[in-house]
């Protein structure tokens, strides 16, 4: 069976995030639509380049993920190992040694609150540690 992919990025998608949806308000797929999707095996990978999550701000993007049907862990392997398979990269998108990767800490556990990911203290980058300067 043919698997489906739906990638949340501006080139790809209307405003509501399925191509010639006409719901001129909404930002994501409706869960009406995405639940099943996401139950058929549909691929999703969250992406940068879509104008409703401004840089920087993709824990929106999972929380939107996890509202519209995605357990906590397939919204984050969306944003990580999806994303870099439906982009074609294998040097990326794990971690794993001799492999590109950015590192974020959050405060509390992803997996049973996917909002924890809004909570970043810190970010390791290159192997550089970047607190925030607010110290949250």
């Amino acid at each position: 069976m043919p698997r489906s992919t739906i990638a949340h990025s501006s080139l790809a998608f209307s405003p509501c995030g399925i191509a010639g949806a006409s719901v001129p308000h909404a930002i994501f797929t409706p869960a009406a639509i995405a639940l099943p999707s996401i139950a058929r095996g549909a691929r999703v990978a969250c992406g940068t380049d879509a104008p409703a999550i401004p840089h920087g701000r993709n824990a929106k993007e999972l929380i939107a993920l996890v509202e519209r049907g995605m357990t906590p862990l397939q919204a984050i392997r969306a944003a990580t190992t999806v994303a870099a398979e439906l982009i074609d990269v294998d040097d990326r998108g794990r971690l794993e040694e001799g492999l590109l990767a950015d590192i974020i800490a959050v405060d509390g556990n992803p997996l049973d609150d996917i909002t924890a990911t809004e909570r970043v203290p810190f970010v390791m980058k290159g192997g550089t540690v970047y607190h925030r300067p607010d110290g949250v």
